[in-house]
């Protein structure tokens, strides 16, 4: 599901350039400031570590909670990556 549709940006910019100008971090931060319940993004490994955005669990001993984390969150992207090739195609 996308939830902040920003842009356009250069393709010359990298993800994390891109990440850091939209400020959508700081916009999930500011939405969630009186919530108990905190929600993060999930991004590809080229992102660093954030209290808004994770990326697969890639230590050697995972728990079973990262491992099906790790499963359930890897079906999500298949999706996602759906998403994006329609809005390509759209635009």
């Amino acid at each position: 599901m996308m939830f902040n549709c920003w842009g356009p940006v250069s393709c010359r910019h990298n993800d994390n350039w891109t990440l850091n100008y939209s400020q959508v971090l700081d916009k999930l931060e500011d939405l969630q400031l009186t919530q108990r319940t905190k929600y993060v993004l999930y991004g590809d490994s080229a992102y660093w570590p954030d209290d808004f955005i994770r990326s697969r669990h890639r230590d050697e001993n995972l728990s079973e909670r990262e491992v099906l984390e790790n499963d359930s969150m890897s079906k999500c992207r298949q999706s996602i990556e759906w998403e994006y090739g329609e809005v390509g195609n759209l635009w």
